[in-house]
């Protein structure tokens, strides 16, 4: 009796014997039995959607790798239990790790993929404590990361008087103790930090511009005016910032005022590229009229 599979063993031998033969591109691979067995299913058409095929390999099917999950986005809210919350959410502003580019270009250089491998270095070092239900995080706190013990949540704020994102940035930073006077260095006093949102050149280049978007943050991270044991911020996150903002400050060396390292939000990571500024409708058109060469 004929077997019901697409050809019998001594068929698909012959077939094989006869694709080794057959007239092929240099370096082109041979049909398998496979390839001829489908061939023979449907001779006259594609395939039907999940055996799509060509001659070299299986493309899809249930034999072909499954696609990567996208990172989820997420935010954060703080409680009156003095405990960070990360939740599901399209606000993305709260981060597990450094995404890195997989191009080098005028954006992403060696320099800056050491950078962001050491980072995520940094960051994995935490992760391997044994802190149940806490995890490190980079929340965005008035266009600025700051790493903190973050419980993951099903949900967003469910009790009222709880911190968030949209809270005035006084508000924030004296609740969550940020030192606004420049670190334990004692640095410059940092920048006042404004939104700012990003746009991907023609030539490759990324520019920052004032917007309340957002999605473009300044690298150096938010260092914290109060250490306690136990907190959200606790030893292990304070030298852990100290570490993320010495190399920062490294790569930052030598670059020019029109050039700076900064993080960009991708799609529920953030990722360490250089960019330059840029205008917007939001800055002062005075500044505006000057950069376009109009009278005054």
């Amino acid at each position: 009796m004929r077997s019901r599979h697409c050809a019998s063993r001594s068929r698909t031998r012959d077939l094989d014997r006869a694709s080794r033969r057959q007239d092929r591109l240099p370096g082109e691979v041979p049909a398998t039995s496979i390839h001829l067995c489908i061939r023979r299913l449907w001779p006259n058409r594609d395939p039907p959607e999940g055996w799509r095929f060509d001659r070299s390999e299986l493309v899809s099917g249930p034999m072909a790798a499954p696609k990567p999950k996208p990172t989820p986005k997420r935010s954060w809210w703080y409680d009156k239990k003095h405990v960070v919350h990360c939740y599901s959410s399209p606000r993305d502003d709260c981060h597990y790790h450094i995404v890195a580019v997989p191009s080098t270009s005028d954006i992403y250089d060696a320099e800056l993929g050491r950078a962001t491998k050491r980072i995520n270095g940094i960051l994995e070092e935490l992760s391997q404590q044994n802190r149940p239900a806490r995890r490190p995080s980079l929340i965005i706190v008035d266009s600025r990361p700051f790493l903190a013990w973050t419980q993951p949540s099903r949900g967003g704020p469910d009790e009222p008087g709880v911190l968030g994102p949209d809270d005035k940035p006084a508000t924030l930073t004296k609740a969550l103790q940020l030192d606004v006077t420049g670190g334990r260095r004692r640095r410059p006093r940092p920048p006042k930090p404004k939104k700012r949102a990003y746009i991907i050149g023609g030539t490759g280049n990324v520019y920052c511009y004032p917007n309340d978007r957002g999605g473009c943050v300044l690298s150096r991270l938010w260092e914290s005016a109060e250490v306690k044991a136990g907190s959200f911020h606790d030893s292990d996150m304070a030298d852990a910032t100290l570490q993320v903002n010495a190399v920062l400050d490294f790569v930052g060396e030598g670059q020019g005022q029109s050039t700076s390292p900064s993080f960009i939000v991708i799609g529920g990571a953030l990722g360490l590229v250089w960019t330059e500024p840029g205008l917007g409708p939001d800055d002062d058109p005075q500044d505006i009229r000057q950069a376009l060469g109009l009278s005054r």
